[in-house]
């Protein structure tokens, strides 16, 4: 019994997690160029990752996804977290492999992107990465600035007062 808590204690103390190292806060992910996420298995890379759904099984394949907070982005929603599933980076990847390579598409809006690693097998589990940019030249940055400028209608009054100056001196 007491083999038993020792055990216990000794795998929970050591129980292994995933963090995403690549892409981190400062990247850039230009179009049309090949990025690579990258993740780490530790403190102990020999202790397998539990998934939380199923105890007795491992989490052995990831799923990447790129997510947004802006609906702009013209990402699929997920439902009750105000993001957006912009793009599956990759699919079914052998977690021992530690990185994935990706083209960033040049359809990608400009702005602020994360990197969402989850398992095919549990779709509770999820790892966040840290937020980055993403810069498609050609393609205007999501903002919402500019759209409640054109619904507060200054820029329409402004124009007609020129027009209207120019017309009347």
């Amino acid at each position: 019994m007491i083999k038993q808590l020792i055990w216990v204690l000794i795998s929970a103390a050591a129980a292994s997690k995933l963090a995403i190292v690549e892409p981190i806060h400062g990247t850039v992910w230009k179009a049309d160029k090949e990025v690579v996420v990258r993740w780490e298995i530790g403190p102990n890379p020999l202790v397998p990752i539990n998934l939380p759904s199923h105890p007795k099984r491992h989490l052995s394949q990831i799923d990447i996804d790129l997510i947004s907070s802006d609906q702009e982005s013209g990402g699929i929603p997920i439902p009750g977290k105000g993001l957006f599933l912009v793009e599956n980076i990759s699919i079914g990847v052998p977690l021992s492999i530690g990185q994935a390579e990706w083209i960033v598409k040049k359809e990608l809006k400009p702005g602020a992107y994360f990197v969402r690693i989850t398992s095919p097998e549990d779709k509770q589990w999820s790892v966040d990465g840290e937020r980055f940019q993403v810069d498609t030249p050609g393609l205007k940055a999501n903002s919402n600035e500019s759209a409640k400028i054109m619904e507060q209608g200054w820029i329409p009054r402004v124009f007609g007062a020129l027009l209207a100056f120019i017309v009347f001196c």
